[in-house]
């Protein structure tokens, strides 16, 4: 029984032990899977490093954002609340006239047609935006 029991124990801190390093490996996979969902609906606007150059950037009323100053804009700190609901729509991007952005939550509800409303379309919609918002810390620069 004692032996089972410090088995148990050892187990289980050699998988505590390997959270970090899953953190770790959680936030690469998200932030590819952002970078796939980036280069499918912001490219074209935000450009290939997300400097506000896309190919039809030029066309729009107001310059797309430089994405990879968010964080220095904000003292340092990279604003995930602010970019999730500059992404899904809750808030209107200053300076984005005529739906220059468009409000990507709702267009990506499209996406989920198949799912029923509630909380299984909320929880992919959420997740499509967080894999984003991953992938734009990756272009933060110092």
């Amino acid at each position: 029984m004692l032996a089972r029991t410090l088995s148990l124990l050892l187990g289980a801190f050699m998988a505590l032990s390997a959270v970090p390093a899953a953190a770790e490996d959680l936030g690469r996979m998200q932030a590819q899977f952002g970078n796939v969902i980036y280069q499918l609906y912001c490219v074209a606007c935000h450009g290939q490093g997300g400097k506000g150059d896309g190919p039809a950037a030029a066309a729009l009323a107001t310059r797309p954002a430089d994405l990879t100053t968010l964080a220095n804009r904000n003292g340092g700190i990279f604003p995930v609340e602010r970019v999730t609901a500059a992404i899904d729509g809750r808030v209107e991007v200053v300076g984005h006239i005529n739906l220059a952005m468009p409000p990507w939550g709702r267009l990506f509800a499209h996406e989920f047609e198949a799912f029923p409303e509630g909380t299984i379309l909320e929880a992919l919609i959420a997740r499509r935006i967080a894999h984003i918002v991953a992938f734009l810390q990756t272009l933060q620069e110092e």
